[in-house]
C-alpha cells in the first residue's frame, strides 16, 4: 500500500509539471500573438500547427506512444493558446474613447455572449431584459426608456418577439448601428426595411455558432446584406480581430441555406431521439451495448434536445424553405425503408455510394 501511495504521488507531480508546462506554453504563445498583432499578421498559421501536429507524430513514435494520443494533446494545447492569442487581440482593439453598446434581449445565451465580447474589446456594455438576473452588466430594462445614444445595440431577443422590437427601434431612431442576430430574417426582414427606412444604420448576422464559443476560428458569421455599406462594414469590424469567417448574402439566401443547416440538421435529430423515446427500450440498455456510430449520434442528439424548444419549433414553422428541406428527409427515409423491405441490396449499396460520392467532393 505504501509503493501504491508512492506512485500515486508522483502522478500526482507529473500532473501538476504537465499543468505547469502548459502555462508555460500559453504565456509563449501570448508572446507570439503579440508580436504577429504589431506586424498585422494573422493570428492562426496553418502551416506552422501543421508542423507542430508532425513533430508530435514523430515524438510519439520515439517514446512508443500512440500517435493519435500525442496529435490529440498537441490539438487541445493549440486550440487554449489560440483561444490566448484572439482574446489578447480583442482586447487590444479595445477604443481608448469607451464606446456604448446596447443588448436588448441581454439575459439569453447568445445575448449574454455579445455583451462580454463587446466588453472584452471595450465597450461599455447595458442589457435590456425582464428575465436578467445575471449581475455582470447593469439591466436598464425597460429600453424604452433609453436616449439609445449607444453606438452599437444589438437585438438578441426570441424570434418571436424581434420584429416587434425593430418596429419599435425604427419609430426611435436610433444614432448608432443596429444590429439583429435572428436565425432566421423572413419573420423579421419587415422590422429590418422599417429601420432601414428610417436612417438607421442597420445590419443583420447570424452567428453560425453557440454561446459556449470561445474560439472563433473556424467558425462562421453570416452577414445579410441590407443594402447599407456602412453599416455592413462596421458590423464586420466588430470582428476584424477574430478569427471568424465572413460570409454575405440576401435574405432569401440565408433562410434557403439556413432550412439546411438549421431546419434539416435540427430535424434529423430531433426525429432520432422521439424514435428512442417511443421505442421503448431504457436509455440504460442502449448506452451498455451502443456502438461508435449510436454514442456520436447520441451525443449530437443530447445537445438539440437540451436546447430551447420554442426557439427550434419557430426555426423549424418560420422558414418557408423548411418545406422542401422536410419532404426530401421524409423521402429520403422511405426510400430506404422501401429498399430495405423489397431487399433491394444492388440500389441500397447505390444509395450509400451516392452520399459517399458527395460528401467525398468537399474540399
Amino acid at each position: 500500500m505504501k509503493e501504491l501511495e508512492s506512485l500515486r504521488q508522483e502522478i500526482d507531480q507529473i500532473d501538476s509539471d504537465i499543468l505547469k508546462l502548459s502555462k508555460k506554453r500559453f504565456d509563449m504563445a501570448k508572446k507570439i500573438g503579440l508580436i504577429k498583432a504589431k506586424s498585422k499578421q494573422p493570428t492562426r498559421d496553418f502551416e506552422r500547427e501543421k508542423q507542430c501536429l508532425e513533430q508530435a507524430k514523430q515524438s510519439a513514435k520515439q517514446l512508443k506512444l500512440s500517435k493519435n494520443f500525442a496529435q490529440s494533446v498537441l490539438k487541445s494545447l493549440i486550440h487554449e493558446s489560440l483561444v490566448c492569442q484572439e482574446k489578447d487581440r480583442i482586447a487590444q482593439n479595445a477604443d481608448s474613447n469607451q464606446s456604448r453598446a446596447l443588448i436588448i434581449g441581454g439575459a439569453g445565451q447568445m445575448g449574454h455572449w455579445f455583451a462580454q465580447f463587446l466588453s472584452s474589446q471595450g465597450f461599455f456594455v447595458e442589457i435590456a431584459d425582464k428575465a436578467s438576473s445575471k449581475q455582470d452588466f447593469p439591466n436598464v430594462y425597460p429600453w424604452q426608456n433609453q436616449k439609445l445614444e449607444h453606438d452599437v445595440i444589438i437585438v438578441a431577443t426570441p424570434l418571436s418577439v424581434t420584429q416587434g422590437v425593430l418596429s419599435e427601434l425604427a419609430k426611435a431612431k436610433p444614432t448608432g448601428l443596429v444590429i439583429d442576430i435572428a436565425s432566421l430574417k423572413e419573420p423579421v426582414r419587415k422590422g429590418l426595411n422599417e429601420l432601414k427606412d428610417a436612417g438607421a444604420k442597420v445590419a443583420s448576422l447570424h452567428p453560425m455558432f453557440g454561446p459556449d464559443t470561445e474560439l472563433l476560428s473556424g467558425k462562421h458569421v453570416i452577414l445579410v446584406d441590407l443594402g447599407n455599406s456602412q453599416a455592413n462594414q462596421e458590423a464586420v469590424a466588430l470582428f476584424e480581430p477574430t478569427m471568424a469567417k465572413i460570409t454575405s448574402m440576401s435574405i432569401d439566401e440565408h433562410d434557403k441555406i439556413a432550412s439546411i443547416l438549421l431546419g434539416l440538421s435540427h430535424a434529423i435529430n430531433i426525429a432520432f431521439f422521439t424514435t428512442l423515446e417511443r421505442s421503448g427500450e431504457s436509455t440504460e440498455t442502449l448506452l451498455a451495448l451502443s456502438s461508435t456510430t449510436f454514442n456520436d449520434q447520441l451525443e449530437v442528439a443530447s445537445r438539440v434536445a437540451n436546447e430551447n424548444p420554442a426557439l427550434y419549433y419557430e426555426i423549424q414553422a418560420l422558414n418557408p424553405h423548411n418545406k422542401k428541406s422536410l419532404s426530401l428527409l421524409l423521402k429520403s427515409i422511405d426510400d430506404i425503408n422501401n429498399l430495405v423491405h423489397s431487399e433491394d441490396k444492388d440500389a441500397f449499396v447505390n444509395l450509400m455510394l451516392k452520399g459517399r460520392e458527395y460528401l467525398n467532393s468537399a474540399p
